[in-house]
């Protein structure tokens, strides 16, 4: 899963846009083109909706960082919108654009990709033989 950084005030949040971060999204702001349509905004609705996506999406980046074992990052709560200034509020919007951005992209793994049994096997052979002088 790709998460995107965001710094505040010195600490560092992992904003995350998984499917559950989209279902909460979307139950409480709409749908994700009317997300972009208002956070290209620059009022009070703007500012509300980021604040309260990046608390949805730095939960959610979060409870993954925890299940890969990975030390936890910092959760933005919306409470801190008095402390956002206009540059912070740009950045905190281009952060949250790419992370819903790299949310929707598919993400190809190893997993996905096609497997030559018979090569797996050779491999397998070859590592597990030891190596024999040439006579």
């Amino acid at each position: 899963m790709r998460s995107v950084r965001f710094e505040f005030r010195g600490k560092e949040y992992c904003l995350l846009y998984n499917a559950i971060a989209m279902f909460e999204a979307e139950e409480k702001h709409g749908s994700q083109l009317e997300f972009f349509d208002k956070l290209k905004n620059s009022d009070s609705t703007s500012l509300d909706l980021a604040c309260s996506l990046a608390e949805i999406m730095s939960r959610q980046g979060a409870a993954v960082r925890k299940l890969y074992g990975q030390p936890e990052s910092e959760i933005f709560v919306a409470a801190y919108k008095p402390l956002i200034s206009r540059l912070t509020m740009i950045h905190l919007t281009n952060a949250l654009m790419q992370t819903i951005n790299s949310g929707l992209q598919q993400e190809v793994s190893s997993e996905d990709e096609e497997i030559d049994l018979g090569l797996l096997e050779l491999q397998k052979k070859t590592e597990s033989s030891p190596a024999q002088p040439n006579t």
